[in-house]
Formats: structure tokens, C-alpha cells, sequence
């Protein structure tokens, strides 16, 4: 503070001077108002006067405490709809060396051939997914996010099955709001329409809602909890969990998030090692072909893989992993809830492939 008392020791110098010149001056010029030597002097006098309160105000700002300084001026316009999200709870996806939340994801899947279980024939499978937020919109003290998610999903089946070979699209729109209401807490809430189907069908909308709230145990460990709500072809679901982020170690950490879940290890700042599962239930409507009637058609799976990621910029990774699919099982019905055809899918490998972006 020593530093800051003689600026303003200096500074009340030069106005204490100014002042006494400003007055000299003043009798001066109602002789000669334009006098060229008077009006250089009366400059430098005040140019000297500003130079010194801006060395004042560089000086204090570098003095004054990081609590009481402006973290930053909020993002106006346009700039608004992109501002990174600055919510503590994202950090506690980030492991010791720094690999980022991953908040957008471009990837590709192969599931190889399985048998059905009674049904002669087989089936395979190729997925396309993108998921991405578009934007982060700053609310009071919490974030709007709204996201997008397609999944393009193309069968490939010989024998009696009722699963079309066309491609079947689902489309959901994510809006979330997280905000932290007090120390060690976050919450939010989330609304997402959703189309699901082969495009040619106006039945195939359907909503979800969730809430959902964390609490930092300590530093390492992050412990969630949440009731998830849908409501789509014929069917509702209403389901609830705990979840977990736990950094238990420099180099590891492990979650569980709604119906994913993941145990990671930093190899080093570019490599990235995780063995991961999760749990999926798509289902789409489709319209009547030469197969059968107007259907909804449910696919679902476990699926565990070990992932290797690779950094390629400071938030793009790439990845590869390889897995197995177990506990599949294949429901049809009519949009009157009749069963059409219901048989399980042996166990089979995939393979999966794409870009990731972490922030």
C-alpha cells in the first residue's frame, strides 16, 4: 500500500499545481485568450494532471484484491448467446491434468452381426450421432443451454423381422438451466422436445423433463441426484437416481450420470484411457410398409467399451473405442400397444469412432 499512498501523494501534488497555474493562467489569457505559449502550457498542465490519475488507477487496480476487483464485464449482443458457462460443478469433470467437460461429441458406430434369438436371421447396425450445445445464455446466476442431439440409426436384417431398412432419424432438443444456489451446490432443470421415427409419420413426438441438484462432498467428490419424466408413443416413464463425480486420485476419476457411467485414466496431457458404459432405449415410429402397420419399434441394450482418446487442439480430442452389446432385446408394437413381435439379440461387438470437444 506504500506504492499507492505515493501516487496519490504525487497526483495531489500536480492538482494542488495545476490548480495554482490554472489560475495564473485564467489572468493571463483575458489579455490574450489565443496566446500560443499559454494555451501549450495550460495543456501539458492537464495532459500531466490525466497522465497521473491513470498511473493512479493501472496502480490500484493491480493493488486492489482479486475479491474485490470485476471479475469481468458481462457479454452484450449477440456475444451473450456464446459465453462460457462459469459454473464450479462443470469443473469437477476435469481431472488433474486438465482434459475439459465434454460438451459436444461427432461420432460413428458399427454393431456387427447377432442372431436373433427365435427369429430366423440376423441383424447389424450403423449409427451417426451428433450432440452439441448451440448456445449458453446467462440467466441471473445460472446458464440456459440448449442443445442438439440426432442419431441417424440403419438396420440391416435378413429373415421375419419387423425392423424397416431404411433409416430411422430421432431428433431431440435439450434446454437446460443450471445455476448454483448456494455454496457447494448446483441445480437446474432441463425440457426436451423430441422427433424419433422415419420422417414420413406425424406420430413420432415426444417430451421429457428432469431436475435434478449436487453437492460437493469435498474437493474430489461430487454427489447428484434426479427424477427424469417422458411421455411419447403410448408410453410414459418416470424414473429417478443418484449419480456421482469422484477425482479420487491425480490421474483417475469415475462417474455415474443418469445412464452413463465411466472410470478414466490421464495417461498424460494428450492421452486419454476410459472404460465406459451406459445404458440406451431408443424408440422410433414408423410408418406402414410392406413389413406391417404403423409400428413403434424399441431397441434396447447395454453397452460397455474401452475408449482411447488423443488430443488434437486445446478442446478438440479424438477417439476410438471398441465394445460389447449384451442384454438386447427388441420390442414392437402397434400405436394401440399390441404386441407385434418381441425377441431378444444375442451379444455382439461395435465399434466406435469420432471427434470430441472439451471445455
Amino acid at each position: 500500500m506504500s506504492k499507492l499512498k505515493a501516487h496519490y501523494f504525487a497526483i495531489s501534488r500536480i492538482t494542488e499545481r495545476s490548480l495554482k497555474d490554472s489560475n495564473r493562467l485564467s489572468q493571463n489569457l483575458e489579455d490574450d485568450p489565443y496566446d500560443p505559449k499559454m494555451m501549450n502550457k495550460r495543456t501539458a498542465i492537464l495532459l500531466a494532471t490525466g497522465l497521473g490519475i491513470s498511473a493512479l488507477s493501472a496502480q490500484k487496480e493491480t493493488l486492489t484484491p482479486p475479491s474485490e476487483s470485476v471479475i469481468s464485464e458481462r457479454p452484450t449482443g449477440l456475444a451473450r448467446l456464446y459465453e462460457a458457462p462459469t459454473l464450479r460443478f462443470l469443473d469437477a469433470s476435469k481431472a488433474a491434468k486438465g482434459s475439459g467437460v465434454p460438451l459436444g461429441t461427432l461420432n460413428y458406430t458399427h454393431l456387427f452381426s447377432s442372431d436373433f434369438d427365435t427369429i430366423d436371421g440376423d441383424v447389424s447396425a450403423d449409427e451417426f450421432s451428433l450432440f452439441a450445445p448451440f448456445a449458453s445464455i446467462r440467466v441471473g446466476k445460472g446458464y440456459v443451454i440448449p442443445m442438439i442431439n440426432y442419431n441417424l440409426t440403419k438396420f440391416s436384417t435378413d429373415g421375419q423381422s419387423l425392423l424397416p431398412e431404411d433409416s430411422l432419424h430421432q431428433i431431440r432438443m435439450p434446454i437446460t438451466y443450471l445455476y448454483e444456489p448456494a455454496h457447494r451446490w448446483i441445480a437446474g432443470g432441463m425440457i426436451m422436445p423430441s422427433f424419433s421415427g422415419d420422417l414420413s409419420n406425424s406420430d413420432n413426438f415426444s417430451f421429457a423433463a428432469a431436475v435434478g441438484a449436487g453437492y460437493a462432498y469435498s474437493p474430489e467428490l461430487f454427489i447428484f441426484g434426479g427424477i427424469y419424466y417422458s411421455e411419447g408413443f403410448d408410453d410414459s416413464l418416470l424414473v429417478g437416481g443418484p449419480g456421482f463425480i469422484w477425482n479420487f486420485d491425480e490421474d483417475w476419476q469415475a462417474y455415474l450420470l443418469g445412464p452413463r457411467a465411466s472410470l478414466s485414466f490421464h495417461v498424460n496431457d494428450d492421452w486419454l484411457l476410459s472404460l465406459v458404459g451406459q445404458y440406451r432405449t431408443p424408440t422410433w415410429n414408423v410408418e406402414r410398409d410392406k413389413l406391417g402397420p404403423e409400428r413403434n419399434i424399441n431397441i434396447s441394450d447395454f453397452r460397455v467399451a474401452l475408449k482411447s482418446e488423443h488430443r488434437l487442439g486445446e478442446k478438440t480430442w479424438a477417439f476410438a473405442s471398441v465394445g460389447y452389446s449384451f442384454l438386447r432385446e427388441m420390442e414392437i408394437e402397434d400405436t394401440k400397444s399390441n404386441d407385434l413381435q418381441t425377441d431378444d439379440i444375442d451379444s455382439g461387438l461395435f465399434v466406435q469412432a469420432g471427434l470430441t470437444l472439451r471445455f
